[in-house]
């Protein structure tokens, strides 16, 4: 709703999660502060696809992803 409100939505199924679409009122309202947390070389990230994520690119390496 708060994306719509501000006319940041899309058709898209995937957003990138920037500042405008989740700002300081959004962090404060909902009491979550997002950090990076980058994998290095042979780490493995195991998430859900409902959490949001960012991902820096474009890769500069072989991204392996694997889907359950």
């Amino acid at each position: 709703m708060r994306v719509s409100v501000r006319d940041l939505d899309a058709e898209d199924f995937v957003y990138r999660i920037t500042e405008p679409i989740f700002n300081a009122d959004d962090k404060k309202g909902f009491g979550i502060n997002w950090i990076f947390v980058p994998c290095d070389r042979g780490d493995i990230r195991i998430t859900i696809p409902q959490l949001p994520y960012e991902v820096l690119g474009p890769a500069k390496g072989v991204r392996r992803i694997l889907i359950p």
